[in-house]
């Protein structure tokens, strides 16, 4: 998905360290533009969840795959009680526990619920995924931005959802979201362990929680393999080879 910079200006400057300064607009592109620059990636999956007083912990895999699509799986045992689910720009396909898919268009209505029954948010499982703005089907348009002492906030939308995004002013790298859907509850995400693999920023920790702070989704990704060009610091997204 391209990144759309219009609306007020994004040109603030991120410092990294020991490092020229980075522009927010770039930051921007190396954090979201997947789309086009990303052939594929893999990698293994912890994903603890938390609700109110009950817990549970499943490991499996999450891949990308070039135009905007992933594909989330668990291993067994947890395979009998999670099933595997598919995102793509134009569609949601759930396969519950008996491996019987449910295909959900771009515009109907799916919530968390429907893959994990113990009381989450009815949250869009396009939102939770561990990638900065993983729930949008088209680009991200900024509408404004502020300082706020470490952080460069951004403010925008893509595809009728709003987000907040945070950006390290000493890394260039995104490290909280906000989520609000139509409809749906407030996602807050956190993103740490952040390695650059080939110049990508990658969230190897992302916490997706609800406003009242007693609902924790964390995904725990480890061996992860991303193809995709080459990218330097301060490089230009379009020269990345």
């Amino acid at each position: 998905m391209a990144v759309l910079l219009g609306g007020c200006s994004a040109q603030s400057v991120l410092r990294k360290k020991n490092s020229p300064p980075v522009t927010a607009d770039l930051a921007l592109h190396q954090s979201l533009d997947r789309f086009d620059h990303w052939t594929s990636l893999f990698a293994r999956l912890k994903l603890s969840v938390s609700v109110h007083d009950t817990n549970f912990v499943a490991l499996g895999h999450v891949m990308y795959l070039a135009g905007e699509r992933y594909e989330v799986g668990f291993e067994k045992p947890y395979s009998r009680y999670l099933g595997t689910f598919y995102v793509a720009p134009n569609q949601f396909i759930y396969f519950d526990t008996h491996s019987i898919p449910t295909t959900y268009a771009l515009k109907d209505t799916v919530s968390l619920s429907r893959l994990i029954p113990m009381g989450v948010p009815n949250w869009d499982p396009r939102d939770i995924l561990p990638f900065p703005v993983s729930g949008r089907t088209s680009g991200f348009q900024v509408d404004s931005t502020r300082m706020d002492k470490d952080l460069s906030w951004v403010y925008g939308n893509g595809d009728r959802i709003s987000y907040a995004l945070a950006m390290s002013t000493r890394t260039g790298n995104v490290v909280q979201e906000m989520v609000q859907r139509a409809g749906r509850d407030l996602m807050l995400k956190k993103y740490e362990r952040i390695k650059i693999i080939r110049g990508w920023p990658v969230a190897t920790r992302v916490t997706c929680s609800n406003q009242a702070g007693d609902v924790h989704l964390t995904w725990g990704l480890s061996g992860v393999q991303l193809e995709a060009p080459e990218l330097h610091p301060n490089e230009s997204i379009s020269t990345a080879k």
